[in-house]
């Protein structure tokens, strides 16, 4: 997988899976259903301590595996990893 990690604009639907996000000032929109798990973050990377009480959220991110196509253009449809920081709540994108 191409790592490829920016911050991305992200739009869900109700149940909070990922239906459309804009990246690279290019709209698409994800054409299946999306796959979803946690992982575990490099929290020692963004921040130096973590408070004491602050629960899972602090050590996990919640990733989405999506398959989508630019909406402007024909262009096939690409594989991308969809990552939210539950404490922040932004978005981030690798590109396979």
């Amino acid at each position: 997988m191409r790592q490829l990690e920016n911050r991305v604009v992200v739009s869900v639907n109700q149940t909070g899976e990922p239906v459309r996000f804009v990246w690279k000032e290019n709209r698409y929109l994800v054409i299946a259903k999306p796959r979803r798990w946690f992982t575990r973050k490099n929290w020692w990377l963004t921040s130096t301590t973590v408070q004491p009480g602050t629960g899972q959220a602090a050590l996990e991110a919640e990733v989405w595996a999506i398959k989508a196509k630019p909406a402007d253009t024909e262009q096939p449809c690409q594989e991308f990893e969809l990552s939210r920081d539950n404490e922040g709540n932004f978005w981030s994108i690798k590109a396979k």
